[in-house]
């Protein structure tokens, strides 16, 4: 095992030289592996080994050569080789010659005509071990590479991702999974969380224009920031609910932790309800108008006061506040109430007179004729007749009684 363990740290550093070499290079076409290089593996188990075409390639095939030369598999979906190690390999460092076909290509999926091609070789190692049992160790607190060292001693793979942290020093282990005296069998994966270092203690203020207040809060919160003050005001521009201004205000640098202040429309201001009374219907739309809101229900009645065609009442009354474009509702006037014509029947002329006025009504002409059953004085006949109704101010005419006619004296004389 000893030795093993030497021939794997020679490995390591070759792989890490190579992994240089391959950033630097700079290819219009090829691939390479981009999952470790160097695996654990007992035998009868499989490995696989993720591989990447570089910009503007694709590969289309692959060969292996080595102690599992027929023994892999391309999964072309997934871009990964899977070889089954044999059952009846010992333990030992076996290395596995890949090579990736590839051909250029400007949609990802097929071949240039005429573009270039090749083939591009890499060499991996399988560390073929016995299924044993491993007890975790406790590498928290130590540096990724101490860490990983430490696992890799004891037939251990490892997985990275950071954290960042106020407290613990960036490039150390915050934590691992399995925990440290856990059992579990060599070529297994720990995964470690390591310190990316405290984050950054300022940021940039994000512009919370147009926002709705939990979209702001979100907004701030991605950021490390938080929510302050929240006033409300009325707005002619920024709808209802969205921040109209911030403070400070976008681009500004604040710590993490920093609250920001916001103004949030509460849409457009509510304006006064002007007075309509006397105005006639197109005079109160014309006022209401000028204020932004529009004339409501128009209901006519009868007025006693307010001349015909002008506004008796309104709903809601002057000095009220409405919202931006409400509705106004007005009562107009009809001029006044018509009356009912009384029975004049019997009446003298004066009688009659005075019926009339009580009602607000007045005598029209007087017409006289004889009459067998009316006395002398009294009205006959009117019109319009008992009952009609009349605007106020009409006149009734009359006809009254002259009594019976005369008849002439027949002549006696002999």
């Amino acid at each position: 095992m000893r030795q093993l363990i030497c021939i794997r740290h020679v490995l390591l550093a070759i792989i890490i030289l190579m992994l240089g070499l391959f950033a630097t290079q700079a290819k219009a076409g090829g691939a390479t592996v981009v999952s470790d290089w160097y695996v654990f593996a007992s035998p009868g188990d499989s490995v696989t080994w993720v591989y990447e075409a570089y910009s503007y390639s694709i590969v289309t095939g692959f060969t292996v050569s080595g102690q599992l030369a027929g023994l892999c598999t391309r999964n072309a979906s997934t871009n990964t080789i899977n070889c089954q190690v044999p059952a009846s390999f010992s333990p030992s460092v076996i290395d596995v010659n890949l090579s990736l076909n590839w051909c250029e290509t400007t949609d990802g999926i097929n071949c240039v005509s005429g573009g270039g091609f090749g083939s591009d070789s890499i060499t991996v190692w399988v560390e073929v071990i016995e299924s044993t049992s491993v007890t975790v160790p406790d590498v928290v607190g130590q540096s990724q590479a101490s860490a990983e060292s430490a696992l890799l001693e004891l037939g251990l793979l490892s997985t990275v991702t950071t954290q960042s942290s106020p407290t613990i020093t960036a490039g150390t282990v915050i934590s691992q999974s399995p925990n440290a005296g856990n059992s579990v069998v060599n070529g297994s994966t720990v995964a470690l969380v390591v310190s990316s270092g405290p984050v950054s203690t300022f940021v940039s203020v994000p512009d919370l224009s147009g926002q709705t207040v939990s979209g702001a809060q979100s907004r701030l919160a991605n950021e490390g920031l938080i929510l302050g003050t929240v006033t409300e005001e009325y707005s002619a521009t920024v709808p209802a609910g969205q921040v109209i201004r911030q403070d400070p205000t976008a681009n500004n640098e604040l710590q993490v932790g920093s609250a920001v202040a916001v103004w949030v429309s509460k849409g457009l201001a509510p304006v006064k309800v002007p007075d309509l009374s006397g105005q006639t219907v197109s005079g109160a739309q014309s006022r209401l108008a000028n204020e932004g809101l529009i004339l409501g229900t128009v209901t006519e009645e009868y007025s006693a006061t307010v001349p015909a065609g002008q506004v008796i009442r309104q709903d809601p009354t002057a000095n009220n506040e409405l919202q931006v474009g409400s509705a106004v509702a007005v009562w107009v006037s009809k001029g006044l109430a018509p009356v009912k014509v009384p029975d004049l029947s019997g009446q003298t002329l004066s009688g009659a007179e005075s019926l009339l006025t009580n009602v607000g009504l007045t005598l029209g002409t007087v017409t006289e004729e004889y009459s067998a059953t009316v006395p002398a004085g009294q009205v006959i006949r009117q019109s319009p007749t008992a009952n009609n109704e009349l605007q106020v101010g009409s006149a009734v005419a009359v006809w009254v009684s002259k009594g019976l006619a005369p008849v002439k004296v027949p002549d006696l004389s002999g």
